[in-house]
């Protein structure tokens, strides 16, 4: 995938994860944290520019139903997986 689409992407589920039911935040996250960590390993900076941006809406929404301790093992697993 490109950068502009891969951004585009990123954009339009910022958007849209305020929709996710409350059931299916955990599952989303645990495929997510391996997304995010393969995005990050991009070299285009484009992508890297709206990075933040974008995790900073998705995380406001996802955050709600996930713990530190949930993020900080996923996190771990993902990066342990590369």
């Amino acid at each position: 995938m490109g950068p502009r689409a891969l951004k585009g992407a990123l954009w339009r589920f910022a958007e849209l994860a305020n929709i996710i039911h409350a059931k299916k935040i955990r599952p989303f996250f645990e495929h997510l944290s391996t997304a995010f960590c393969t995005i990050a390993t991009r070299p285009e900076d484009i992508v890297h520019e709206k990075l933040p941006d974008y995790y900073e809406l998705i995380f406001r929404i996802l955050g709600r139903s996930i713990n530190d301790k949930e993020i900080k093992v996923s996190g771990l697993k993902s990066f342990h997986n590369d």
